[in-house]
Order: C-alpha cells, then sequence, then structure tokens
C-alpha cells in the first residue's frame, strides 16, 4: 500500500488573466464602431433627410472605393450586432450578480454593460428610424 503525500503544499498563486471581460468590451465598442460607420455616418451625410421627404439618391461611401471594406459591416449591423449587443448586456449582467464578492476586474465589465445597453436602446429608438432610412 503506497503511502499518499499528505505533506501541505506551497499555495500557488492563480496568475491567469480573465479576458472575458475584455472581449466583451471589444465586442460591445466593436458594435458602436459599426453602427457609426454603417447608419450615422451615411445618414447625416445625406443631409439627415426627413424621414417623409423622398430617398436620397445615394448613401455615401457605398458608391466609392470604402464601399467593399463596409459591407461585411453592414451585415453584421443588420443581422447581428443587436443580438451582440443583448447576449453582451446579458453576459455582463450575470457576470457581475455571481462574482459580485470580487473587488477586482469589474471595470471592463461593468463598461460592456453600459455600452451594449446604451447601443441596444439607440437602436430600439433613433438607431430604427436611420435603419428604416438606410433598408428604403
Amino acid at each position: 500500500m503506497a503511502l499518499a503525500d499528505i505533506a501541505p503544499h506551497a499555495q500557488t498563486q492563480d496568475t491567469r488573466r480573465d479576458r472575458g471581460p475584455w472581449f466583451a468590451l471589444g465586442v460591445a465598442v466593436f458594435n458602436v464602431v459599426a453602427y457609426v460607420l454603417v447608419l450615422v455616418v451615411p445618414y447625416y451625410a445625406a443631409g439627415a433627410p426627413d424621414p417623409s421627404a423622398p430617398q436620397a439618391d445615394g448613401t455615401w461611401s457605398y458608391p466609392s472605393a470604402v464601399g467593399p471594406l463596409l459591407t461585411p459591416l453592414v451585415f453584421w449591423v443588420l443581422g447581428v450586432a443587436p443580438f451582440a449587443a443583448a447576449v453582451v448586456a446579458g453576459w455582463s449582467g450575470l457576470r457581475l450578480w455571481f462574482f459580485r464578492d470580487v473587488p477586482r476586474g469589474r471595470a471592463p465589465v461593468w463598461a460592456a454593460l453600459v455600452v451594449s445597453v446604451a447601443t441596444f436602446a439607440w437602436f430600439v429608438t433613433e438607431g430604427a428610424a436611420i435603419m428604416v432610412w438606410f433598408i428604403d
């Protein structure tokens, strides 16, 4: 029968870095940048048209050389960004709740939560009108 090593071991400090909050903050900021580049800049470059006015002939940047670079962002904004903002907000809220006893590392989680909630709120209010303008 082998004897088990029951001598106390020195406590090792956990040096892993938690990159989850920074990834969530990156996704939230990416959503904001995508909204600005795809929806807000073309809307105001077209002269912020009145929704009841006829549609402008074209939108800024799409007939230019920048258009092909922004096309993937259009798909992101129209299909993924609202859900990504909701997921980041939900994940951040859960993270803050489950790790409420841990005092460190909460700033990026709070920042991701605030940016995602603000993005989602903008999307369902003012952003919805701009998106209707964009799709028309």
